[in-house]
């Protein structure tokens, strides 16, 4: 069993969860996206233009190789 790094209030985070952080940075991202998308029938296309798009590509490659700091 591995020793916990943090400890908030009653469960400590492990150190596979926190090796998990960076991944889930990306995944919620891609949830943010799917929000946008979801609503442009409500707030129009100006709020995922072309480059918002471009941006969110070149975040999503540069946090390909994001790692949790230890």
């Amino acid at each position: 069993m591995t020793t916990p790094r943090f400890s908030f209030g009653a469960r400590a985070i492990g150190d596979a969860d926190f090796a998990a952080i960076a991944l889930f940075v990306v995944v919620r991202h891609f949830w943010l996206m799917g929000e946008y998308a979801g609503r442009v029938d409500v707030w129009g296309t100006q709020a995922m233009t072309k480059t918002w798009l471009q941006k969110q590509v070149e975040l999503l490659t540069a946090w390909e190789s994001l790692q949790t700091p230890d």
